[in-house]
């Protein structure tokens, strides 16, 4: 069996990984079947567009003599050759995709027949968050055998060497996240107290602009803002910072909270057995407080953060439970290897 993992700049990603300077769970799982002696071919998506993208994808699809092909989001324009080749039963490869919002059906009916197809051509929809499944499958562009929800977690071993190699007794809460952060909230909550706050993210992200925290970073003894390119602090080094820290941090602009947008740091916190501050987020697949890993902030009131911060600064005996809870939840039900065992199962299933 072949799978080519089809992605957006997925050669880069995996030349990072070589290097050591990329943890393999971005990668979804496909270094894990690697290493389980499947054959994995990594091919980035052409950029090209009209006829000349869809001719082009297709020709780097069917080149490659792959039984499955995997993408780490979905999209569909670069599919469009393989799923018409699919309709008409002229093409046997299997296409397995992780969606991490709800499905887009389009804006008006013409868009809504050209998603329709082009979901038919999916064997395997993965959902990180069960509500983005079920609204999925409520919208009739794909049935529930075409779904299963994914434990992503992140590479255990990578964030154990992080752990030995870090000096843990710090106390200054921290956040690094970059998709759909509110920082304001932040800002306004650590700034009535004492507690020190670290914030890494960058100027730009995809629309968001938080060039804004700059004109704040002299202006709280008790916080460092520290706007960083993509390029300038690797991954390691983000998170063996999150790793000294006492505490991660996620705050996420409620208007879009749509998605599972944070799991990234929840489960990175887990692996650094970190208790969580997050919003609340209905997409989230895991529950902070059911799980005693962390505090869930409802409101987007300034005094409800302080109670949260305060609470687990000064409850450092249920802080570390709480670390350790997470830490056990990442070995038995979110980390990398489950996530590829669970592709492998599907993979499997389809081809029986």
């Amino acid at each position: 069996m072949k799978i080519l993992d089809f992605n957006y700049g997925i050669k880069t990603l995996y030349s990072l990984y070589q290097q050591g300077k990329y943890p393999s769970h971005l990668l979804y799982g496909m270094v894990e079947l690697q290493k389980k002696g499947i054959s994995i071919e990594y091919s980035s998506v052409s950029k090209m567009d009209g006829i000349r993208g869809i001719i082009k994808n297709t020709q780097i699809i069917l080149n490659s003599k792959c039984d499955v092909v995997f993408l780490h989001y979905i999209f569909t324009k670069p599919l469009i050759g393989i799923a018409i080749l699919k309709a008409l039963k002229l093409s046997k490869i299997k296409t397995l995709g992780v969606s991490h919002t709800t499905i887009y059906t389009g804006k008006n009916s013409i868009e809504r027949l050209y998603y329709k197809f082009l979901y038919r051509a999916f064997d395997q929809i993965f959902f990180h968050s069960p509500l983005n499944m079920e609204e999925s499958l409520a919208t009739g562009f794909i049935t529930k055998e075409q779904t299963a929800t994914l434990h992503w977690g992140v590479e255990l071993d990578f964030y154990k060497e992080i752990n030995k190699s870090t000096n843990k007794n710090n106390e200054f809460f921290i956040s690094t996240g970059k998709e759909n952060r509110d920082f304001n909230i932040l800002l306004q909550s650590f700034s009535k107290t004492d507690f020190k706050l670290e914030i890494y993210t960058n100027k730009i992200n995809f629309t968001q602009d938080y060039s804004f925290l700059l004109e704040y970073k002299q202006k709280f003894p008790n916080i460092s803002i520290n706007i960083i390119e993509n390029n300038r602090l690797s991954m390691f080094e983000l998170s063996k910072k999150s790793a000294e820290s006492y505490c991660i941090v996620i705050s996420l602009s409620k208007e879009l909270c749509n998605y599972c947008v944070g799991h990234t740091s929840i489960v990175e916190a887990l692996a650094l057995g970190k208790p969580i501050i997050v919003s609340a987020n209905d997409y989230h697949p895991i529950d902070v407080e059911k799980e005693h890993i962390g505090i869930k902030v409802k409101s987007s009131d300034p005094s409800d953060w302080i109670k949260a911060i305060t609470y687990l600064y000064e409850h450092k005996e249920e802080a570390k439970i709480m670390g350790e809870n997470g830490k056990r939840l990442a070995r038995e039900k979110y980390n990398i290897e489950i996530c590829a065992n669970e592709i492998l199962d599907s993979i499997t299933s389809l081809s029986k």
